[in-house]
């Protein structure tokens, strides 16, 4: 679907979706079809149809390896709740190279995993499903940088093929309401 139906009543299906778009729908909060289970398929390059058991007559999308071009940037929204972000800007002078390191050798000490990264030249900000082990995080991140958290974010992700070539596209998705018109 264009985005999750439970939030938007306008989302529509999707004829056909690439693996990788479906991938990352999935990881980012779609729960119709998990990462995993197309493994197989995609290592041998074999369509998956993805059908609804509430509507039968529905023919469903297929997920390929490939998928025509949409007429707009980007195919669908998905969205993750309750995300924690942490907020790491370097207290001290590091190189960019250590300074990461450092930073994702603390989330693998404490067993938490990233969603997403933002860099600049002095900061990072990484977001992180589990709110468990943050603050034992932040302590520990504390003797590198200078650390805030705040809990109960959302992410969205846009998903397309084509959204990296795509100039001012966040600015147009946030100018407008709706869903995405491509099926």
């Amino acid at each position: 679907m264009t985005t999750d139906p439970n939030l938007v009543r306008e989302a529509r299906r999707i004829k056909v979706l690439s693996f990788e778009e479906a991938a990352e729908l999935a990881y980012f909060g779609a729960k119709v079809l998990h990462p995993a289970t197309v493994l197989p398929a995609v290592q041998r390059n074999i369509p998956v149809f993805v059908r609804n058991s509430k509507n039968p007559p529905c023919e469903g999308t297929c997920v390929q390896a490939t998928a025509p071009a949409c007429r707009n940037a980007f195919k669908a929204i998905a969205v993750k709740k309750r995300i924690n972000l942490v907020d790491v800007a370097a207290a001290r002078s590091l190189s960019t190279q250590g300074f990461l390191r450092s930073i994702f050798d603390t989330f693998d000490k404490h067993n938490l995993a990233v969603d997403a990264v933002s860099i600049s030249g002095v900061s990072v900000s990484l977001t992180v499903d589990s709110s468990d082990g943050i603050p034992a995080l932040a302590a520990d991140l504390g003797r590198l940088a200078d650390v805030k958290y705040e809990g109960k974010k959302a992410l969205v992700c846009l998903v397309g093929e084509n959204i990296r070539e795509t100039p001012g596209i966040v600015a147009k998705v946030l100018a407008r309401s709706g869903t995405s018109r491509c099926e």
